[in-house]
């Protein structure tokens, strides 16, 4: 679906629909409400802790597949901020806006131990800090080599760190991630894709921006809406 492809049948369902007399739109207004719509969209399709909404189906994949993308990142050399024992830092991919990360669909690290040069690749476990203390004092949940784990936390929204238990060293993060979609756009280029996303879930953005548009207007032809979905 075209940007005008978009605007075409945005002014034509509003008309259709709305039961009141509408105020204008202008394609600057309406892509601010579809590029809220379109964020919303993929929290909800990705939806669960242990990503199993991104993958639950083929179609659901295919969804987001246009914004999924990988990284391979080296740990600070530096620790700039306060970190906990046995923790690096990782600056994220943030080249806004054609890649920032958004979020985690699978992590692992490359290792070495500090007593040879022996490389091998575990997988990281996402926590948080209340969790933490608990799971390094856990043995058989400690982040070693024995337990094939690495803990992460994420510090901000554009970096995580590493903990391990100090035996060994993280020399990469290898990282695969949905990035943040980049704003619609429905001023210029009119010829161009409405969305990164894939083109079948255009409709649906189309949609719920109209519906939207009825809820800031309170027509309640938007309960009727909702209920046919």
């Amino acid at each position: 679906m075209t940007r005008q492809d978009f605007l075409n049948e945005f002014y034509l369902k509003l008309d259709k629909i709305a039961s009141l007399a509408l105020p204008g739109y202008e394609p600057a207004e309406i892509a601010v409400i579809a590029s809220d719509v379109q964020e919303q969209l993929i929290l909800d399709k990705y939806s669960s802790k242990n990503n199993d909404g991104f993958e639950q189906t083929e179609k659901r994949t295919a969804e987001l597949g246009e914004l999924v993308t990988n990284a391979i990142l080296s740990p600070l050399t530096y620790n700039p901020l306060l970190n906990v024992n046995n923790g690096v830092f990782v600056d994220l991919p943030n080249d806004y806006p054609t890649n920032v990360f958004w979020l985690p669909i699978y992590e692992e690290v490359t290792i070495n131990k500090k007593c040879d040069n022996n490389f091998i690749k575990l997988p990281v476990k996402e926590t948080t800090h209340v969790e933490l203390n608990q799971l390094k004092k856990d043995p058989f949940n400690k982040p070693t080599i024995k337990n094939d784990l690495v803990f992460r936390l994420r510090y901000s929204d554009h970096k995580h760190e590493l903990v391990t238990d100090g035996t060994f060293n993280v020399t990469s993060y290898q990282l695969r991630y949905i990035k943040k979609p980049q704003d619609i756009n429905l001023t210029t280029n009119l010829t161009a894709q409405v969305s990164e996303l894939s083109d079948f879930v255009h409709p649906e953005i189309l949609d719920k921006t109209v519906e939207e548009i009825l809820k800031v207007l309170g027509d309640p032809r938007i309960q009727l809406m909702q209920k046919q979905e």
